[in-house]
């Protein structure tokens, strides 16, 4: 099948050509686009009748039966792409297939008889080719170039197709030339220099180059600032957790509060990140009829912490540390000299549910009068 599709390209766009028949040229380089995309296929041996069929696309002097209305322009690029693809896959040191295609290319634009819509095929074929063709071939010819575009442009007796052609390949030339010279050409730009090495063209070739510097520049600093934004994201991140390492509440008595003793005073809930194991609650009581004092000390896994809370019978502030304790825990604080009696008052962690373990309820039984422990 292979061969008869190649031949069936080359003979379509012979006749296609004669006839001007835009639509069919291009379902013909959509053909060659899928032979060229398929890798399975080994076209080298009919490469004799693809660069012919392409290479008329590109340079032929009309494609279409009204070229001041149809886009052939377009056509144009696209074969031009497909020759370079050829050009890329193809390309070797026997058969040397870029060297010839781009002397026709060059050819066809020195040439001063062509019609400008062949140079703007030859042009658009050597841009594809890259930027050392484009300043091996194409910038030592702008300056003619722009004297017949102007000649063009000036001249009222010009048909209007030949107005439109010179407005394209100055577009094209101002396209493709603009990224080579901002890479070959330090600034500033002087626009006198592009004048007297381009001619008429160098106006437009001096404000194409300008506006390449500042998009790329505008592009660097939009960059560099996301980066800057990106990076100082995890330090704001880093802060705000390492602030978060103990949280000290003043909590007043609340009807949710479990059982305590009715009165005035005020609890301290001190929570703390860390989670000890379960810790030992020892109360030492001193016995004094003016100001009782009751010691509490906490023994676990962090350091030892004692709290002297000092008060009086009717008005004693109390401090409860709560910790990430597993198990339940229930802090019993007894009062030496005040009273007869034993009182709890009823704190348990706030972090676990406890289990079989049965509330502490207040009794009426007689204090041992014993000497206190020491601590």
């Amino acid at each position: 099948m292979l061969p008869r599709l190649c031949t069936f390209i080359a003979e379509g766009v012979k006749v296609n050509v004669v006839q001007n028949n835009l639509a069919l040229l291009i379902y013909l380089m959509r053909m060659v686009k899928a032979l060229l995309d398929n890798q399975t296929l080994y076209l080298e041996k009919y490469l004799h009748e693809l660069i012919p069929s392409v290479s008329t696309c590109i340079v032929t002097k009309q494609l279409c039966a009204r070229p001041d209305v149809d886009n052939h322009w377009a056509l144009r690029d696209f074969a031009s792409r497909l020759m370079a693809q050829i050009c890329k896959n193809f390309n070797t040191s026997t058969n040397s297939i870029q060297t010839r295609v781009t002397r026709m290319f060059s050819k066809a634009l020195y040439n001063e008889k062509a019609p400008m819509a062949s140079h703007y095929g030859a042009i658009a074929g050597l841009a594809e080719l890259g930027h050392e063709v484009i300043k091996a071939f194409v910038f030592p010819r702008i300056k003619a170039e722009g004297d017949r575009i102007r000649s063009c442009l000036d001249a009222p007796s010009l048909s209007n197709i030949d107005k439109i052609a010179a407005e394209h390949i100055k577009n094209l030339i101002s396209r493709i030339a603009a990224p080579v010279l901002k890479s070959v050409r330090l600034p500033p730009d002087n626009i006198e220099d592009y004048k007297n090495e381009f001619g008429f063209l160098g106006v437009t070739l001096h404000a194409a180059v300008t506006k390449a510097r500042l998009l790329t520049s505008s592009s660097s600093s939009s960059s560099s600032s996301t980066v800057t934004s990106t990076t100082s994201k995890p330090a704001l991140t880093v802060n705000l957790q390492a602030s978060r390492t103990q949280t000290i509440l003043a909590i007043p008595r609340t009807p949710s509060t479990p059982n305590t003793p009715i009165g005035s005073s005020q609890k301290y809930v001190i929570v703390g990140s860390s989670r000890p194991s379960t810790p030992t609650v020892t109360t030492t009581s001193a016995v004094s009829a003016a100001a009782p004092t009751a010691v509490v000390k906490i023994i676990g896994s962090t350091p030892a912490t004692s709290k002297v809370v000092s008060g009086t019978s009717q008005q004693m502030a109390k401090v409860v540390v709560v910790t990430m304790a597993s198990t339940p825990t229930t802090v019993m604080v007894s009062q030496s000299g005040i009273g007869s009696t034993q009182q709890s008052i009823g704190i348990r962690s706030m972090f676990s549910t406890p289990v079989g373990n049965p509330k502490t309820e207040p009794t009426n039984q007689p204090m041992d009068t014993s000497d206190p422990p020491t601590s």
